[in-house]
């Protein structure tokens, strides 16, 4: 009998669909692919570099295997449907008005200001309409469903339809519901082949800045009960289809092996071990280009003695390497930041490894140790509110967020380019009101804080333990498993 079982039993299968990020942080930052791969008899990665034999090298193993995502496909798609792209962006401006939708909210104000700018005449007209369109939509739950309705059992095309019928999967997982390129489209391909579709959310502003679903979800891996609430109320999720399961790709924050020896840290970096490290996560350069000038300022407030005597270890965003068909998009501003190094002894860069150009795509273990260093020896960071500023928490890492107006331009207030629209986020907020972290909308405030930190790192200490606590909960370090057993679960429910 037990033979017979054995031989009808159907062989499990897992698709995942690894975008640029998705495939950064799941596969080669964490440890979730080793531990899937144990529980699971075989798994299919999907990713547009699917078909370069470094990246199938690195990511194949007994049960896993690599296959060229068609990105080029849905690319088209797109480019030749007007009312398709239409859809994908007025989803974007839409939540559940019953709650928060501050985000989506200035997003679609930011939006219509540019066609007012742009349409002389009809600018107006064409704003009114979306301004309305979008508030019956955000008013109606009927509405936001029959758009996800519309958009799953219509607007779908199969470019994956041969790897379907080939491996026959029991579930598909991407890293979003909305906004993130393709996710929604392969999860509605999937859900047309009869798969259900799980979202392992990517990042901490997922639920709540990309406007709702592109499609209905079986299941959802949420990070924290935040996260899972904000997926709940602003989204129309069921609740029974969310589980926390903490984060996966931070679980290396909590591996003693995966961090340099101090002087080893201050060598690699050429550090000078007798001063103090700020260290400055830079913000997406679209939504702050003036990093450079910034960390100028920075140099100069030492100089003048008005900072206390330090280095600034500036960590660069890896948006900014991002290509435009072949070109450095933000070239010129990599190369300020070039001269600033050699400009002033006391700026060093830190370059993020995370572009693929290492023919082996091996970068994950490196960077995750590279991550944990700039965390555990520095002594204080300054952000504009980034991610990073939870992960300084884990290391009890002194934050002072920057949101200073005189950065920007007269013009860039209320607009995407307003340093303090960050500030305003409601995912943000509970950051801040945690009392956990700084925050400076001038630059004496930034000076004020970061001397603060300088002279006492406890300070602020205990509400860096609240930060930990609402964020990582009880993962700490185990995260891809409880991830890898949710999906398990799922798979023999």
């Amino acid at each position: 009998m037990s033979l017979v079982n054995n031989i009808n039993k159907k062989e499990q299968c897992v698709f995942i669909y690894a975008t640029a990020g998705f495939s950064d942080r799941v596969l080669s930052k964490s440890n979730l692919i080793n531990f899937l791969e144990v529980k699971v008899e075989k798994i299919v990665i999907f990713s547009p570099l699917g078909d370069l034999k470094e990246y199938q090298k690195a990511f194949s193993k007994k049960n896993v295997i690599v296959e060229k995502f068609k990105e080029d496909e849905y690319k088209q798609y797109y480019k030749k449907n007007r009312f398709v792209r239409f859809l994908s962006l007025f989803r974007q401006f839409i939540h559940n008005n019953k709650y928060n939708t501050f985000i989506v909210d200035f997003f679609r104000s930011v939006f219509i200001s540019q066609i007012k700018s742009n349409r002389k005449y009809t600018g107006k007209i064409i704003g009114f309409i979306w301004e309305s369109m979008s508030r019956l939509f955000k008013s109606s739950l009927i509405l936001r469903k029959l758009l996800i309705w519309v958009e799953s059992r219509v607007l779908v095309i199969n470019p994956h339809k041969e790897f379907f019928e080939l491996h026959k999967p029991d579930l598909v997982i991407v890293s979003a519901l909305s906004g993130i390129k393709y996710n929604e489209n392969f999860a509605r391909e999937a859900k047309s082949n009869g798969v259900k579709v799980c979202c392992l959310m990517g990042s901490w502003d997922y639920a709540v800045g990309l406007g709702m679903p592109g499609f209905e979800p079986d299941f959802i891996s949420a990070w924290n009960e935040d996260q899972k609430n904000d997926l709940i109320t602003l989204n129309d999720i069921d609740k029974k289809k969310v589980q926390v399961n903490g984060i996966p790709y931070w679980d290396s924050r909590y591996s003693s092996s995966e961090i340099m020896e101090k002087n080893d840290f201050f060598e690699k970096l050429k550090l000078n071990p007798e001063k103090k490290i700020i260290l400055n996560a830079t913000h997406p350069p679209s939504r702050f280009p003036w990093g450079p000038e910034f960390i100028e300022k920075i140099a100069l407030a030492i100089n003048d003695g008005i900072l206390h005597e330090s280095q600034i270890l500036v960590r660069i965003h890896p948006t900014h390497y991002h290509q435009e068909e072949g070109n450095m998009r933000f070239a010129e501003i990599l190369a300020k930041y070039e001269d600033l190094s050699k400009k002033y002894d006391h700026v060093i860069l830190n370059i993020p490894n995370t572009q693929g150009t290492r023919p082996d795509f091996k970068f994950g273990l490196e960077e995750n140790i590279m991550m944990n260093s700039l965390l555990k020896y520095s002594d204080v960071m300054i952000t504009m509110f980034s991610t990073m500023q939870i992960e300084a928490a884990l290391f009890d890492l002194p934050v002072v967020n920057y949101a200073i107006r005189e950065m920007a331009d007269s013009d860039d207030a209320g607009t995407r380019l307003d340093p303090q629209s960050v500030f305003k986020m409601p995912h943000v907020q509970r950051i801040i009101q945690t009392g956990g972290v700084k925050t400076a909308l001038t630059f004496e405030e930034l000076y004020s804080h970061t001397n603060d930190y300088l002279d006492d790192p406890s300070l602020d200490s205990r509400e860096r333990k609240i930060i930990e606590k609402n964020f990582v909960g009880d993962f700490k370090g185990n995260a891809s498993q409880a991830t890898a057993d949710y999906v398990h679960t799922i798979l023999n429910s």
